[in-house]
């Protein structure tokens, strides 16, 4: 499992609440002031695993147009993020594999 805690720091996970087609969702906490906050943390992995690559690969898709699809995929979730009901942040770009 990869270091969560270094793309929230300050956050430890808890426990997995969660996992869905593209990810995990995380129960995390930290300690302000003597105050304990819970929070979930949502990552999602694209492309999900390797097996969506080789199947886009058997589609005919090269690197440059999987690149292409990838990043729509990723700017339409960036988008719906406005739809939660709160959010304290939101990051996405290249991260390590395996958060699950």
């Amino acid at each position: 499992m990869a270091n969560k805690e270094e793309l929230w720091p300050g956050w430890e996970t808890v426990r997995v609440i969660g996992r869905g087609g593209f990810g995990c969702v995380y129960e995390i906490r930290r300690t302000v002031r003597g105050r304990t906050e819970h929070a979930a943390l949502k990552v999602l992995s694209i492309p999900k695993d390797e097996e969506e690559l080789r199947e886009l690969r058997s589609d005919g898709y090269d690197n440059e147009s999987m690149t292409l699809y990838f990043s729509e995929g990723r700017e339409k979730i960036e988008d719906e993020y406005a739809n939660v009901v709160y959010c304290d942040d939101i990051r996405s770009g290249k991260q390590s594999k395996g958060f699950c």
